[in-house]
């Protein structure tokens, strides 16, 4: 699901406020003639004084005469009615008359309000919304930004409009996989909304849900499910249970679940959106159908083949009578009955849908995309299973093209496309083509760009003269903060989306002038060049609850991103401290946290102490990989000794007592030491009624070992065995925190160790909760225990 990108109200809402707008031209008849004369003299002196083959340069604009407001009414009713054609034009898909039709629309409303009016912005956010639709999104970003920057100097930046704007520019960013820019985007909108209209208020739900789309793709899906969760309270208590907006909520909420891999509660939420719009929208509304298809998902991850297939089907029936055959929704719905067909091993059937999939997306004119690539790579799977390899080669192809003009050509994704390119030409034979492909993505893998990826706010080469020194908006470093005395030509900003992109570049790039065993290569002649850039402090207005605080004495150790972000640095503390781990493993490893820090969009951040309002300013990515290198080279504090002394032990040879006495001394001083101490209570145990797909199941014979918690904490225990076997015997508080990390990673994501326990007579089980000392000692044993040799 895209995030919520609804475009403005269409012709008549503006209609009212733009009756006393005036030209931004001023008339020029009412100069006053003398100096006009007077101007034109001295013009005409300093032209004469010019080479023959220098041309005079010509104005940029002629001013145009001012208008009666009932003329620009009449003007403005004229735009209004094109633009209502136009949006008619969109929904049909049919994005080249809706184009024709807006820009009629806008030059109407040029000639008489000038190029800097309200209603040019609303002009330029409409065709932006087709050229969106239609594939074209670095074109439509370039219409969203100038009607940012009309936006901007009309309305300031503390207007709703502004925000609405900015949804826009995050919708593309979106679609064209810039996530960090995106939440940026989103986020700058959503506190725009909560200063002018509330905390509780359908808009800025409507940013909360926008927030947790690009979150989700991001795979944050808890961070996003608690986004839904505050968008569907908000809903609620302004829509009501069973409005349709209450049901788009529910959607956001079980899609989040869906993905953490909660099947059953995913379920339940699409199924209340089910109940709102089939008793308020109808069974065969075209939001009905989006439920189907919801429905479908979840049953198909639930490997309920049959019934997953009935609820696509009727949502390809509803589609069909709303949209047509020709549609994108259409053509979705063919995908997914392909896709369960392809489960089920109807390769034929699934080869159908997907191609009947692909007519409708060629006929709406909706080239580019994610389902576009999609659908070329599952029908390139299909042809190359069954030996077609001509059919496999133009439909791999065919995706190539398409991820190029979306992805850019330097994308891993681009590289993928190679190498399927080459697998096949490799299987049929054709082994120099085939080498061609493999080190064109090679090229691709080794490359380090050198800025990330590319900015997309960087200016169109094919921009127009009038528009050569517009921005957008103010320049803005790597989370969206706004740039204190910066320019257009100021040095570029690293770009967050392509952190992790340039960093495994550079790790896996082969640096010729590079010593062995050193720290240096790519990534620190990257980082170097950087530092030689003068950087000026960016400052936020306020630190969020994920962002990273450095301040003096540890004040930002309570601050719930701090612990998010010193649970991190925990669990890669061993490891990074082995003795076997190498300089470019511990930079590997720092810069990973980074990674993950600015993967779910949290900043680096310190508090300034020369500033008089102690503010928070973004520490670059080098910076802030000083610091968590810092954090990392720390050893975790011994546990304090007890004041007490424990008696010492007698030896037999040293006193002349044999053994027997000397142990039986020994007895009574532990005794003694013992004596008025409280008893040690144990905790009654912590029956469970039922366990959970998160739930690591402790049962003798390997009996849970086939329960998804269970493969998910194997998992971890073997990404770990090779860490904790390379430490010494005497690195006891190492190996302590290294399986102590992973109770916490299962714990965090909401599972629990539980052991199984026979009830005596009955020959039933059940499960009790163990505490975290013990859950502790079960993931040492694991830690422990040396991989099976398999059988030769």
């Amino acid at each position: 699901k895209k995030p919520n990108n609804e475009t403005m109200s269409k012709g008549s809402s503006s209609s009212g406020k733009t009756a006393s707008s005036k030209p931004a031209n001023p008339d020029p008849g009412s100069a006053d003639d003398s100096s006009t004369k007077e101007a034109s003299k001295g013009i005409s002196k300093e032209t004469s004084k010019k080479t023959p083959k220098e041309k005079p340069k010509s104005q940029k604009s002629i001013p145009t005469p001012k208008l009666s407001e009932a003329k620009l009414q009449s003007i403005l009713s004229v735009a209004t009615s094109l633009e209502n054609m136009a949006s008619v034009f969109n929904d049909k898909c049919d994005y080249d008359k809706a184009l024709l039709t807006y820009r009629k629309a806008l030059d109407k409303k040029i000639n008489a309000f000038g190029k800097s009016d309200k209603v040019i912005a609303e002009s330029y956010i409409k065709i932006g919304a087709v050229l969106q639709n239609q594939g074209t999104h670095k074109k439509a970003l370039k219409e969203y930004r100038r009607a940012h920057r009309i936006l901007e100097e009309t309305h300031g930046k503390e207007h709703l409009e502004l925000a609405n704007c900015k949804d826009k520019i995050g919708s593309v960013l979106y679609d064209t996989y810039f996530y960090n820019d995106a939440y940026t985007e989103f986020r700058m909108a959503m506190e725009i909304r909560e200063r002018v209209l509330g905390k509780v208020h359908a808009d800025t739900a409507k940013s909360h849900s926008n927030i947790g789309m690009v979150l989700s793709a991001k795979d944050n899906h808890t961070e996003a499910l608690s986004h839904f969760r505050k968008a569907l309270k908000i809903k609620e208590k302004i829509s009501g249970l069973r409005h349709p907006e209450t049901a788009s909520c529910y959607d956001d909420a079980g899609g989040a679940l869906r993905d953490m891999g909660k099947f059953n509660e995913a379920l339940i939420e699409f199924q209340k959106a089910f109940k709102i719009r089939t008793t308020q929208l109808g069974k065969s509304n075209k939001e009905t159908a989006v439920s189907h298809t919801n429905i479908g998902t979840v049953l198909l991850k639930l490997k309920d083949l049959n019934a997953a297939l009935s609820e696509f089907r009727k949502a390809l029936t509803i589609r069909e009578s709303v949209f047509g055959k020709d549609h994108p929704e259409t053509g979705a719905s063919h995908e997914h009955i392909g896709t369960v067909l392809l489960a089920k091993g109807d390769d034929d059937g699934a080869l159908t849908s997907f191609r009947k999939a692909l007519r409708s997306m060629r006929e709406s004119a909706t080239q580019k995309g994610r389902l576009i690539n999609k659908l070329y790579n599952n029908i390139g799977e299909l042809h190359f299973k069954k030996g077609n390899y001509k059919g496999a080669l133009e439909s791999y192809r065919e995706a190539l093209k398409n991820v190029e003009a979306v992805k850019g050509k330097g994308h891993p994704d681009t590289a993928a496309c190679y190498d399927k390119i080459g697998s096949v030409l490799q299987a049929k034979g054709d082994l120099d083509e085939a080498l061609e492909e493999f080190e064109k993505a090679l090229k691709i893998k080794e490359s380090v760009p050198e800025d990330g990826d590319v900015d997309p706010f960087n200016r169109d080469d094919e921009a127009d003269e009038d528009d050569e020194s517009e921005t957008g908006h103010p320049p803005r470093d790597s989370a969206g903060a706004d740039v204190e005395g910066s320019s257009s030509d100021d040095s570029k900003t690293e770009t967050p989306a392509g952190l992790n992109v340039l960093f495994e570049a550079a790790m896996q790039h082969d640096d010729k002038d590079k010593k062995p065993g050193s720290a240096g290569g790519a990534y620190t002649d990257i980082m170097r060049e950087r530092q030689s850039k003068p950087m000026k402090k960016r400052y936020v207005e306020k630190p969020q609850s994920i962002d990273v605080r450095f301040e003096r004495g540890g004040g930002g150790n309570n601050h719930p991103g701090n612990k998010r972000y010193l649970t991190l640095v925990k669990e890669q503390r061993p490891v990074y401290q082995a003795l076997n781990t190498n300089t470019k493993e511990k930079l590997e490893i720092s810069m990973k946290i980074v990674g993950v820090v600015n993967g779910y969009g949290g900043l680096f951040l310190k508090q300034d102490e020369e500033d008089g309002n102690k503010r928070y300013y973004i520490l670059s990515t080098d910076e802030a990989r000083k610091k968590v290198m810092q954090a990392l080279r720390e050893k975790p504090k011994e546990p304090k000794q007890s004041s007490k002394k424990r008696a010492p032990s007698l030896d037999a040879d040293a006193t002349g007592l044999d053994a027997v006495a000397a142990a039986a001394t020994n007895a009574a001083r532990r005794r003694t030491a013992l004596r008025g101490r409280p008893a040690r209570m144990h905790k009654p145990k912590q029956y469970v009624s039922k366990f959970t797909d998160l739930d690591v199941r402790c049962e003798r014979g390997g009996g849970g070992n086939n329960h998804p918690g269970n493969k998910r904490y194997l998992q971890l225990v073997n990404d770990m065995k090779p860490a904790y076997l390379s430490l010494p015997d005497t690195a006891k508080k190492a190996k302590h925190d290294l399986s102590l990390a992973i109770v916490n990673k299962i714990v965090t994501s909401g599972g629990r160790f539980l052991e199984m326990e026979k009830i005596a007579g009955t020959g039933t089980k059940r499960y009790y909760q163990l505490s975290e000392s013990e859950a502790r000692i079960k993931v040492s044993q694991a830690l422990r225990d040396k991989p099976k040799r398999k059988p030769d």
